[in-house]
């Protein structure tokens, strides 16, 4: 048996805050912190503690809507920048592509982090509810082989 786990719900709290309010990722935050576990720490305390999965998940969903606000920031920036700014269009070429790399980056982050929330994929789900026993379902699906292998000899014999 190994080492007890120095997981405790408080800990993931502090965690999962950090995480929230960072745009950073574990590896720094566990290099920038003393008291931040190391990612491989993390990954083990989701599997094993199901109210620190749900912390995380809520984080990451925070950190997510964290980068969606600063791109609609950045774009607010350069379109003030380009409308106050008196410089060569080769240079404000150049911030508003760099601009846009930093949208963009943030976009594709906060689609990882939160798919359902900021993802490009439209997801159709289908949901079939079967009623009564498996039994009665056994026996209709019985019923029903029955019936299509009586239409086919039918249709041979004739």
């Amino acid at each position: 048996m190994g080492r007890p786990s120095s997981y405790t719900v408080e800990r993931g709290v502090k965690i999962a805050k950090a995480i929230a309010r960072s745009r950073r990722s574990l590896n720094y935050l566990h290099k920038k912190f003393d008291w931040f576990p190391s990612p491989t720490t993390i990954f083990r305390w989701l599997e094993k503690h199901q109210t620190f999965r749900d912390q995380y998940a809520l984080a990451r969903r925070a950190q997510a809507a964290r980068y969606g606000d600063e791109q609609i920031a950045i774009a607010d920036d350069i379109l003030t920048t380009v409308k106050k700014s008196h410089a060569n269009p080769g240079k404000l070429s150049a911030m508003v592509n760099a601009s846009k790399l930093r949208i963009e980056s943030r976009r594709w982050a906060a689609s990882r982090l939160a798919p359902k929330d900021w993802g490009d994929r439209l997801e159709a789900s289908l949901k079939h509810e079967l009623e009564g026993d498996i039994d009665q379902l056994a026996d209709e699906l019985a019923s029903l082989a029955s019936r299509d292998r009586k239409k086919r000899s039918d249709s041979k014999s004739e």
